[in-house]
């Protein structure tokens, strides 16, 4: 047994010398070996990473944007101030002009209030004083305007009035269509209330009447007191008193007449009224009021004589009223409004 552990023992010895005689080359000293053999070329250089932070991407970020915004500010206000959207011209250099109505319906009557005054008028300082004409337009109902000099006008529907440049030192007006009723209250026999037509004058010397403005036509009613009516070139007049018609067709002023009709106001009362009154006039003042036309088909019912009171009642009841009184029919075409019936003997 102890010969064999001797054996062993001599065996181990034997291969610890031959370890220390050749030693086993560490693992460190392989791979060194290694790279030293491969050719240089073939080693691969060794890639460097480097993060940046974030917040250096947001704050490169809001400085490139406020960069850009004020750049377009600073365009903005350049771009302002060489192209304005709109001027206004200094006071000074305000220039006011007449409406070309205004010229067209009262150069005459300027013309004789001119006629003797000083040339001076004419200069600058004088042409500074031009002021516009102010006009009033009355469209779907009647309006009433109360002038600076307390007189008052009711316009009709579908008219329209113009003031002269310097009312009420220079009271005139001029009616541009339709129909007006005037009520003056100061009278002046040195500057009168003038009302223009298109081919009229009529200068107020008493207190209410109505006008009415036709192309080429002018018919005046007067009321109260008295107006003188005379076409433009004053070759034609009249004066027609409280009571009285007259018109102008032209430059032909016609012979007065009596106002017959109660209704010639029925406009601005928004009253008709009719007694023992022919039916052919009972029809031309409803159509006057409402503004449409009314064709009796048979003549014998203009013979027919109405006593009525209407006010502020439609056209239709009216209508109804006149044929339940003389047995008519009646109906409306289109606008048109026609009447039938045997009439009266």
């Amino acid at each position: 047994m102890s010969e064999e552990k001797n054996k062993i023992d001599d065996l181990f010895r034997s291969k610890l010398g031959d370890m220390e005689a050749d030693p086993m080359p560490s693992s460190w000293d392989k791979i060194a070996g290694a790279l030293d053999e491969k050719p240089l070329e073939q080693q691969k250089p060794t890639k460097t990473v480097v993060m940046k932070p974030v917040f250096w991407y947001a704050a490169a970020s809001v400085l490139i944007i406020l960069s850009i915004w004020s750049l377009n500010r600073f365009v903005l206000n350049n771009t302002t101030q060489k192209a304005p959207i709109a001027t206004t011209q200094p006071k000074d250099s305000t220039v006011k002009t007449i409406p070309q109505t205004q010229k067209t319906l009262s150069d005459v009557a300027d013309k004789q209030q001119n006629s003797n005054k000083d040339t001076s008028a004419n200069s600058p300082s004088a042409q500074q004083t031009i002021t516009v004409a102010e006009t009033f337009v009355s469209k779907q109902e009647t309006r009433k305007i109360v002038l600076s000099d307390g007189s008052a006008v009711t316009l009709n529907k579908e008219s329209s009035l113009q003031l002269s440049n310097d009312f009420p030192k220079n009271r005139t007006v001029s009616l541009i269509r339709g129909i007006a009723y005037f009520e003056v209250q100061t009278l002046d026999a040195k500057n009168p209330f003038t009302v223009l037509c298109s081919n009229s004058k009529s200068v107020v010397t008493g207190t209410a009447f109505m006008i009415e403005a036709n192309k080429n036509q002018t018919i005046l009613h007067v009321k109260n007191g008295k107006v003188k009516l005379s076409n433009l070139d004053n070759t034609s007049s009249t004066i027609v008193a409280a009571g009285e018609k007259a018109q102008i067709d032209g430059r032909q002023v016609s012979p007065n007449a009596t106002i017959t009709s109660p209704n010639y106001l029925s406009w601005q009362t928004n009253k008709l009224v009719f007694d023992d009154t022919q039916l052919e006039t009972v029809v031309s003042d409803i159509e006057s009021y409402y503004g449409v036309n009314i064709a009796i088909k048979n003549p014998e019912i203009k013979k027919c004589r109405f006593t009525g009171a209407f006010e502020k009642t439609s056209l239709d009841e009216i209508l109804q009223v006149l044929s339940v009184s003389f047995n008519l029919k009646y109906d409306n075409q289109d606008g048109q409004y026609n009447m039938y019936g045997k009439g009266c003997k």
